[in-house]
């Protein structure tokens, strides 16, 4: 056995030709890969169709972002309001209202402030009303000289509140408080001699107070 190796080891040695053939295989000279655009333009696969990150994060930081809904709520001077909400921004919020107070119609008009949002958000909203003359004297069964005042009562106010706002971005429940400046007009009341005393103006600052809820859409 080892005559037989010697042998064959003294002739590949004797060879030259033998000695110098390269071999037959060879590894593949390796090949780098050109990653510079992976960073700025990641894919993802979603759907069969290949969308690129910087597409899909705008959408992703607005998806919570509601522009339109209504409000539902009760309060002082207010009384019931159903109103339309718009949202041009995520932190900006309009709402026109419809009100009543058991004896006329108003209108109400409301910018709030949405400084962050989570399930407990704050805000700051400022409005405007106007209530139409009603008489109140008969929605109350009121008697006497109370009723003869209030029998056609109509007044302007504002109000700025703070509040909180409770829920989700769909859906919320909604607590303010906060000052009103009311501007009133009472019934003109007649004198024993039969001569009227005209229209009372009645001004007044007062606590205000709201409670509702608010779904959102769009």
């Amino acid at each position: 056995m080892l005559s037989v190796l010697s042998s064959v080891m003294w002739l590949s040695l004797s060879d030259p030709q033998l000695a110098a053939r390269e071999p037959a295989w060879q590894p593949a000279p390796l090949v780098q890969a050109d990653t510079s655009d992976w960073e700025s333009a990641p894919l993802l696969e979603a759907e069969g169709e290949l969308t690129s990150v910087a597409q899909i994060e705008p959408a992703l930081k607005h998806s919570d972002h509601h522009t339109l809904g209504v409000q539902l709520d009760v309060g002082v001077p207010d009384g019931l309001a159903a109103s339309l909400a718009f949202a041009p921004l995520s932190w900006l919020r309009f709402n026109l209202a419809g009100l009543t107070n058991a004896a006329a119609a108003g209108m109400r008009l409301s910018v709030t402030v949405v400084p962050w949002h989570g399930l407990a958000r704050p805000t700051l909203t400022v409005e405007g009303g106007h209530y139409f003359e009603g008489d109140l004297s008969s929605t109350f069964k009121l008697e006497g000289v109370t009723a003869l005042v209030l029998r056609r009562v109509s007044y302007d106010f504002a109000s700025g509140q703070l509040g909180l706002e409770l829920g989700n971005d769909r859906v919320a429940f909604l607590i303010r408080a906060g000052v009103s400046y009311l501007n009133g007009s009472l019934a003109p009341m007649t004198g024993t001699d039969g001569a009227s005393t005209g229209s009372t103006q009645v001004r007044s600052l007062l606590p205000s107070l709201k409670l509702g809820v608010l779904v959102c859409f769009g």
